[in-house]
């Protein structure tokens, strides 16, 4: 069976989720363009899970250290070396990096930035800021990700209130 990530079938040389994948499941056949589309749910292994599981939890681990450090004055460069060097010493590597030509180990992304912010030397953390720190690690094969929003001092009442609605949607 082909998988969305996998070369499409036609030979086009794009993965087959941006080729394909859409008019198969339009005209009812699998991913390997045979039979009717499956309705069963993929299940994981026990080996799987116990991944999944490991990665999620150096990630909050990762998150959890990071955390003391996002304040007034910290450059986004100076929370990038903190991830970088955290994951790489307990042997784990940034997902971020290198991705696609992504230069960096996490994303950064302040007030107006909506995400995907890349951490610079020349970015410092203000007093009154909100900022999403997004963090994706490889622990023996499997992904950890999770980001969180951070009001630096005094926010304003928007923003404030904009972070709350926020975090209640999800």
């Amino acid at each position: 069976m082909t998988n969305r990530n996998d070369p499409c079938w036609c030979g086009s040389g794009k993965k087959y989720k941006k080729c394909h994948f859409f008019d198969d499941l339009k005209a009812g056949k699998t991913p390997s363009r045979t039979g009717p589309v499956a309705k069963k749910v993929p299940v994981k292994t026990p080996r799987e899970i116990e991944g999944m599981r490991k990665a999620g939890a150096f990630n909050g681990e990762l998150l959890d250290y990071v955390r003391p450090f996002i304040k007034a004055g910290v450059t986004t460069e100076e929370i990038d070396t903190l991830v970088h060097e955290y994951t790489v010493r307990h042997g784990h590597k940034p997902a971020c990096l290198g991705y696609r030509g992504y230069p960096k180990s996490v994303c950064t992304s302040i007030n107006t930035v909506v995400c995907h912010g890349i951490p610079s030397r020349f970015e410092t953390i203000k007093d009154g800021d909100i900022i999403n720190i997004d963090l994706t690690t490889i622990v023996e094969g499997f992904y950890g990700d999770s980001s969180e929003t951070f009001m630096v001092g005094g926010v304003s009442e928007k923003a404030r209130h904009l972070v709350m609605v926020a975090a209640q949607a999800a």
